[in-house]
């Protein structure tokens, strides 16, 4: 979300192209959404498709929740699997990195959630 706002938001001023872009970027669930806001008068079309997106995607706990869900729940990565651990290496950045912005390390660092993270790892991998 603060993509869009630092590339969209800040820097265009028409709300029609701003609701524009922001259906163009949504899929899926999140898409189906905000679409009904296109109808409604693009200045206040845009604030309630924004409003709507924050209420279910930008809480501070929803995001903690998703980032640890992401990092504890991923399939298991073998010993000889460099391209697992290489991805699960990344995951786990993607993770911290939004999780240190908005003052939430704690969801990740704690005991339950690493013994989580670790036991994706196969027990020949962990040796080493």
């Amino acid at each position: 979300m603060r993509n869009f706002q630092v590339l969209v938001d800040d820097k265009i001023d028409d709300s029609s192209a701003k609701l524009s872009y922001l259906l163009q970027h949504c899929q899926g669930k999140t898409r189906r959404l905000i679409e009904s806001y296109s109808r409604k008068r693009p200045d206040e079309g845009y604030r309630e498709a924004w409003r709507l997106l924050e209420a279910n995607y930008g809480r501070p706990y929803m995001i903690a929740h998703a980032c640890v869900k992401k990092a504890t729940e991923g399939s298991q990565v073998h010993r000889n699997d460099a391209d697992g651990l290489r991805e699960s290496a990344l995951c786990l950045r993607d993770c911290w990195l939004p999780l240190s912005e908005i003052d939430e390390c704690a969801e990740m660092d704690n005991t339950p959630t690493l013994v989580k993270v670790s036991k994706r790892f196969s027990p020949k991998l962990l040796e080493r």
